[in-house]
Formats: C-alpha cells, sequence, structure tokens
C-alpha cells in the first residue's frame, strides 16, 4: 500500500497534492453547481449541499483504493484527480478528471495531468490496466485521453439519463506496455 499523505506528481505547470479538507471551499462546491461544469459529471449535481461534498471528500481521503488529489496550479486548486477505486491484486484501477476552474480549460492543462497520471499509475502504482467513464457528447475530455493512448472500450447506449435526456457513456482504457505478461 501507497502512503497517501506523502503523494507529489509533479508537472511543467501544475502539481497534484493529496486533497485536504481545506480544498473543500465554497469555489469547490460552486464547480459542482455550475451548469457548465456539471454537465459532464457522470453524477450531476447542481444541488450538491456542503454535507454532501464534505462526506464524499473524506470518503476519498480515508478511502484505502482511492487516491484522491487536488489539482494545483500557482498554488491555487483548481480541480481534483481521482485514481480508484484500485485494485491492487488485479493491478486495474478507475481514473476520473475534474477541472473546476474554467480559467484553466483549453489551455492544455487536462491533456498534461492525465499523461503525468497515467506514468504514476504505471511506474509507481505498478497498475497493468486504467480505465474511466466519460460522457460521450464530452468531446473535450475524449481528445484528451485519446491524446494519451487511450482507447475506446465499449459504448453504453443511453445509460445516463440528465437534464430530461438520455446520454451514451464510453468506457476508455490504457494498458501498461511495459509490463510483462507470463
Amino acid at each position: 500500500m501507497i502512503n497517501k499523505k506523502n503523494i507529489k506528481i509533479i508537472g511543467d505547470r501544475f502539481v497534484l497534492l493529496p486533497f485536504e479538507m481545506k480544498h473543500l471551499t465554497n469555489g469547490y462546491l460552486g464547480w459542482l453547481r455550475d451548469d457548465n461544469i456539471n454537465q459532464f459529471l457522470l453524477k450531476p449535481n447542481n444541488e450538491t449541499s456542503m454535507e454532501d461534498a464534505t462526506e464524499f471528500c473524506k470518503e476519498m481521503i480515508c478511502s484505502s483504493n482511492d487516491i484522491f488529489l487536488a489539482i494545483m496550479i500557482q498554488k491555487k486548486h483548481v480541480g481534483n484527480v481521482r485514481i480508484g477505486p484500485i485494485n491492487y491484486s488485479s493491478k486495474v484501477c478507475q481514473f476520473s478528471m475534474m477541472i473546476g476552474d474554467k480559467a484553466y480549460h483549453g489551455k492544455g492543462y487536462g491533456t498534461e495531468i492525465v499523461s503525468s497520471s497515467i506514468e504514476y499509475m504505471f511506474n509507481i502504482l505498478d497498475m497493468n490496466k486504467a480505465t474511466l467513464d466519460v460522457l460521450a457528447d464530452n468531446i473535450p475530455a475524449v481528445r484528451i485521453y485519446e491524446k494519451n493512448g487511450m482507447y475506446e472500450e465499449r459504448i453504453s447506449r443511453e445509460s445516463v439519463f440528465m437534464n430530461d435526456k438520455f446520454y451514451d457513456v464510453k468506457t476508455m482504457s490504457i494498458i501498461n506496455k511495459n509490463n510483462i505478461h507470463p
């Protein structure tokens, strides 16, 4: 098991640090309530309360199968990365990312963060495979994942209902080509 308190993933323009309760601010809650951010979350809820967010964040911090990180750019919290749940015995983990601060959208941060996260999952956590689910309509996110070598495994047709509409969900993955299989 990894000591989550010592995790520090350093990119050229960002740092991923363990999420702490100090990161749970009204600004963070605002991201979760923002229609433009929320439209692509698989579990959107414009009504997320501080209590709901607190419960989720505490669960992530305490989880032995999840790594919850704050995306820091110039010492400013701009989003989160979740690696997990992690299946250590199967060497498979899930991944998700949210850049909540819109000032950092469309500037290449997402691509860099995903690249560094994949490197961490494969080289430090020794995962064989990383997977994620993304709304098929979230074209910018799909492009970020594809740029990082992720492939579509499947599409679950009309599997999420929100905003009075059904959405398709893509499951994407990447395999650690450095792992030697017997």
